[in-house]
């Protein structure tokens, strides 16, 4: 009896070091494990896999204007939200600071944005809890968990672009005329693939 309690309170303890204490999201080792484990499932199977790369708007603005306690809230809430709309085995970890990103497997990428635009949408009906800009990007044939994820970066960092040149009243770049983002490493970036193969869509 006392065995399996202690082997209880170890799982426990592995379980709590493995879960950012303020979120509740995936730290970003086991998180970056986690996104393994859905690779090698959806390899195994469909293939099916989309990463979505979640950045919290105007986090620092608001520590600033409001301090700390509201930064945390905001990010306490914005993931509540995400862990809630998604389906409860899809990991929601969290990279760093206000940088998050979800797997979902077994879908399409065209779903995937549905589900974040309703997202967005639930988060701008309590706009003083904070909003995400996202980028989306659908498993290829040998990716890694940060090639896939590197690629939805890249691609939030376009819709942010977009954004802002739209609100200053500019136009949008053109699809043809994208270009890599300035503060994207082309030294990381992965091996050119088939178009077919890297869809790349943004919010």
């Amino acid at each position: 009896m006392l065995a399996a309690e202690d082997r209880a309170h170890a799982a426990a303890e592995r379980e709590d070091d493995e879960v950012d204490a303020l979120t509740a999201a995936r730290r970003r080792a086991p998180g970056l494990a986690d996104i393994q484990h859905e690779i090698d499932r959806a390899n195994r199977g469909d293939g099916r896999l989309i990463a979505v790369y979640v950045d919290v708007d105007g986090l620092k603005a608001t520590n600033d204007s409001e301090g700390h306690q509201a930064e945390d809230l905001m990010l306490k809430h914005i993931v509540g939200v995400l862990q809630t709309q998604l389906r409860s085995y899809a990991p929601v970890v969290r990279l760093g600071g206000d940088e998050f990103v979800c797997t979902i497997s077994g879908t399409t990428i065209e779903s995937v944005r549905e589900q974040f635009a309703q997202i967005v949408a639930q988060l701008s009906l309590t706009p003083d809890d904070g909003s995400i800009t996202v980028g989306f990007a659908k498993l290829a044939r040998g990716d890694s968990p940060m090639d896939l994820i590197d690629r939805a970066d890249r691609q939030l960092i376009a819709a942010r672009d977009t954004r802002n040149q739209e609100q200053r009243g500019a136009a949008p770049k053109s699809a043809d005329n994208e270009t890599e983002p300035a503060n994207a490493d082309s030294d990381n970036d992965p091996p050119e693939r088939d178009p077919e193969a890297q869809d790349e869509e943004r919010a």
